[in-house]
């Protein structure tokens, strides 16, 4: 399953192991402090991404990605 521009609350009930699900943002949109009950793999085609959990903070370049595993806390920063 593949949609884009969804919430994943929308989806979230899906019996799949994966969801594709893509979003468009912003420069400078922040996705406040949540969690998912599956693992997320955020990738960025443009932009970077800031990701900060309890462990850390990374900064993803564009055509990279980070893993966060399920019910891990995280803040993500679109910063361009």
């Amino acid at each position: 399953m593949s949609v884009r521009n969804v919430p994943v609350s929308e989806v979230d009930h899906v019996d799949r192991s994966v969801l594709a699900i893509g979003t468009d943002y912003p420069p400078g949109f922040v996705l406040a402090r949540h969690r998912h009950r599956r693992a997320q793999f955020l990738y960025g085609a443009t932009g970077v991404m800031r990701v900060v959990t309890d462990d850390g903070a990374w900064t993803v370049p564009p055509q990279r990605a980070v893993l966060v595993p399920a019910g891990t806390d995280h803040e993500v920063t679109m910063e361009g």
